[in-house]
């Protein structure tokens, strides 16, 4: 099996360089979907394979990395849609489940498109994976070290309905050309992103293609030298995700994309906006014991627990870009937003000699601002931003409180005791851990000085495997040591 694959993989390969990275078929089409630019193969009318450039997290992780990740963490992949079969060792088969294969220079992931398969997530090593398959055929198995996954590429059909089945078999011709493309992602990722990238062609600007309103696409980047391959959709976040600027159109006009629509039963588990370079990330800093991965409100969290059942959390979220008098609302346009740290606190602001009452909230930290918003309407006035360089923290080692200072404001906070599964307006206990006070507020002061660092910190240490209280916690309640309100 391994003489004919290669003799097929490797013909393919060859045959590619001739092609000048033009489609070679005429099934073969540019498009776009999930804000992402694709290259989509159509096997029967209206029922395509999808190869999309995507990110992809650098580092390893035992669990579906979180979505919408910040550029420095990530780097360019290729998400094929497929439906898999994952089998461990000699354990029973999962069922057929959709999703992504997602490669990159140092991963082959599958992504299950459903939360509810997330037990067959899959992170592997290129240089330790192998794939089978014979010419033709629509399926393939790749394995590494005890892990079978075999899978076939999903049929999207963007104008069907729901669970429609593609009636025709598959273009043997078309299928043999997706294979070989996936096979030269994983053995050489460089070359089979160019290719794929070589495909959506004639070339169009990120700024002149569609977008769908729902799946904002990133910030065009200029194309750069053929050695290395571009980061594809990615935008950093402080810059906006939509080009401002448009790009003189080409002599000859090229055909649109296609604008495809995530398929209702592919719906994207990751739909990582993740972005990095495909250097080995950055060593991090030392894991914090005390810091627990867990959710909060559905998103991704780090917390640290002060008394029984009493937790300290900070979550990922995201604030707007620009400065606001008041509080920003909490839908905005993703061009509009940033990546941001949300430190739940308790707080009150003091103005020349005025001092206001305490307030629960939130302190949320981003490359461009830091700021307080209280949960609690009747307490708007007390809305706090300040810059980052401009922002002084100060604490004295094991106290509960901090000040931040800015020109002419204080704001001195706590971090808010919460209890996710006691009942409403149960007291918190008074005493706390002075050890993880001393690592919340260095966390908390790196972020403010340095947000990159402290947020890779940060989503390190919330990415290890979560507490089984976790799943208590997400339908609980929240009571902590001020109203009790969770936001």
């Amino acid at each position: 099996m391994g003489r004919v694959l290669c003799v097929f993989l490797c013909a393919g390969v060859l045959l590619s360089g001739f092609l000048d990275y033009r489609p070679a078929f005429a099934g073969q089409e540019p498009a776009v979907i999930g804000g992402d630019k694709a290259i989509r193969f159509e096997q029967s009318t209206g029922f395509f394979h999808v190869a999309a450039l995507c990110r992809s997290l650098t580092v390893s992780t035992e669990q579906i990395p979180a979505p919408n990740l910040p550029p420095e963490i990530t780097e360019p992949a290729v998400c094929w849609y497929v439906k898999t079969v994952v089998t461990r060792g000699s354990g029973r088969a999962s069922p057929e489940v959709e999703g992504k294969l997602i490669i990159s220079a140092h991963h082959v992931r599958f992504v299950p498109s459903s939360m509810q398969y997330a037990d067959l997530y899959l992170d592997l090593s290129p240089d330790q994976v192998r794939l089978d398959r014979q010419p033709g055929q629509p399926e393939a198995l790749l394995r590494s070290s005890g892990v079978f996954l075999r899978f076939s590429l999903s049929d999207l059909c963007p104008a069907c309905e729901p669970g429609t089945l593609n009636p025709s078999p598959p273009v043997p011709a078309l299928l043999d050309r997706e294979f070989t493309l996936l096979y030269t992602g994983i053995r050489q990722f460089d070359s089979g992103w160019k290719q794929i990238d070589g495909l959506i062609e004639p070339r169009q600007d990120e700024s002149q293609m569609p977008v769908e309103p729902s799946h904002a696409a990133a910030a065009p980047e200029p194309r750069p030298a053929p050695t290395e391959p571009p980061p594809v959709t990615a935008a950093t976040p402080s810059v906006p995700a939509v080009s401002d600027s448009v790009v003189a159109p080409p002599a000859t006009p090229p055909p649109a994309p296609s604008v495809v629509d995530e398929a209702p039963s592919v719906a994207s588990a990751t739909s990582a906006e993740p972005v990095a370079t495909a250097a080995p990330a950055p060593a991090l800093d030392r894991p914090h014991p005390g810091g627990q991965p867990t959710q909060l409100g559905g998103a991704q969290a780090l917390r640290f627990e002060q008394s029984p059942g009493f937790f300290h959390y900070i979550a990922f979220c995201k604030t707007a870009k620009e400065s606001t008098s008041l509080a920003p609302p909490s839908k905005l346009p993703p061009d509009s937003m940033e990546y941001a740290l949300c430190w739940y606190v308790t707080g009150s602001i003091s103005r020349g000699s005025s001092v206001s009452p305490e307030a629960e909230g939130k302190l949320v930290i981003s490359p461009r601002h830091v700021r307080f918003e209280p949960h609690d309407a009747r307490f708007a006035k007390l809305y706090l931003e300040l810059r980052p360089e401009r922002a002084e923290l100060r604490r004295d080692s094991a106290q509960d409180y901090a000040v931040l200072q800015g020109n002419d404001v204080v704001f001195r906070f706590r971090f808010t005791k919460m209890c996710l599964t006691c009942t409403p307006g149960t007291p918190a206990p008074p005493s706390v851990v002075p050890a993880l006070m001393d690592e919340e507020f260095d966390l908390l002061d790196k972020t403010i000085r340095h947000f990159y660092s402290g947020w890779k910190e940060i989503y390190r240490l919330s990415s290890g495997p979560r507490p089984e209280s976790d799943s208590k916690e997400a339908g609980g309640t929240a009571a902590s040591t001020g109203s009790g309100v969770l936001r």
